[in-house]
């Protein structure tokens, strides 16, 4: 299992365990502030049907009711399928008290830098088709 963290230090920090299985898939775990279980998604790699040649993810999305981190599921899970062609299951539940409109970018921004993280190290170095 590998930890990913947000390298900002804000009140937004995240943080995300990766597994890797013995066949490449990955179980992505994020969290942050009060953690939680919020949303679950099962993404797998799916040739574009709009732009020849680039992968997308085709993904079923669960969500615990009241809570929004389908959001993070859905962003973090197409950015890690689109660029590792691996199937990946993300589980996230971040709870941050007091959250404000403004701040919802700052969030996506911490989440989007994990996923790069995870990417960058689990992007194969040879594309194969």
């Amino acid at each position: 299992m590998q930890l990913f963290t947000s390298e900002k230090k804000t009140r937004f920090a995240l943080k995300a365990n990766v597994l890797e299985f013995g066949n490449g898939d990955l179980l992505v775990a994020v969290e942050g502030g009060r953690s939680h279980i919020g949303a679950v998604g099962l993404s797998l790699p799916r040739p574009s049907l709009s732009f020849p040649g680039q992968k997308r993810a085709s993904k079923s999305i669960f969500t615990v009711f009241g809570h929004r981190d389908d959001e993070i599921v859905n962003e973090m899970s197409d950015l890690i399928v689109a660029a590792t062609g691996r199937a990946v299951v993300v589980v996230a539940g971040a709870h941050f008290p007091d959250l404000k409109t403004g701040e919802i970018a700052q969030l996506q921004q911490e989440w989007h830098e994990l996923a790069q993280q995870i990417v960058h190290e689990f992007k194969p170095e040879v594309e194969y088709d």
